[in-house]
């Protein structure tokens, strides 16, 4: 008997304290709630889809007007100094030609599993974070002239270890990534932290 009143106690408390949180939390005012989507051409693959198509129709069906396009290191260089934009390219014209904003992430570890996206070359390669830069230069310069992107993501919740396929973890290369990207371009740049912790 004293465990379950003691249990009732306990959850009483603690809904008496969200309902008092709620009475002092303040609400976000609509127009500064910007709700807006990922778009993943990898993870649309994976579903058996046309990613183009499917692309198109989350912009025009939705008619979303934000959007985070993931840059996938591997797609964009898949041989070491060979860059193939195109991809990345048909998602920010087609979201450009609507006035969709844009979220661009660049980096190794973004959106969809297995979290962090390397090139086959880049995997075992003891310059790898060189390469990286690279990559991530490159990507910067190719886009910093786009209107619609308005904040650079470096990284996707890069400080939630322990999930994904991921090299380890090292908080000063975050930090050169993220000076890279200031280098390049004044566009605030966006680290993610973790929905789910």
């Amino acid at each position: 008997k004293k465990i379950l009143i003691y249990l009732l106690v306990f959850v009483l408390a603690i809904l008496i304290f969200l309902w008092v949180w709620n009475l002092f939390v303040d609400e976000l005012p609509e127009d500064e709630v910007n709700f807006g989507v990922t778009f993943s051409n990898v993870y649309a693959e994976e579903l058996g889809l046309d990613w183009k198509e499917t692309y198109i129709a989350i912009l025009d069906d939705l008619g979303i007007k934000n959007i985070r396009i993931p840059a996938y290191w591997p797609q964009i260089e898949p041989e070491q100094g060979e860059y193939d934009f195109s991809n990345t390219d048909f998602q920010i014209e087609e979201a450009a030609k609507r006035d969709v904003q844009i979220i661009l992430g660049v980096g190794q570890k973004l959106p969809r599993w297995p979290e962090c996206f390397l090139p086959e070359w880049a995997k075992e390669n003891p310059n790898k974070n060189d390469a990286l830069l690279n990559y991530i230069e490159e990507t910067v310069n190719r886009y910093k002239d786009v209107d619609q992107i308005v904040y650079w993501q470096v990284e996707n919740e890069p400080f939630l270890v322990g999930f994904g396929v991921c090299p380890p973890f090292d908080k000063d290369f975050l930090d050169e990534e993220i000076s890279l990207v200031r280098s390049l371009d004044d566009r605030p740049v966006l680290i993610t932290d973790s929905g789910e912790l």
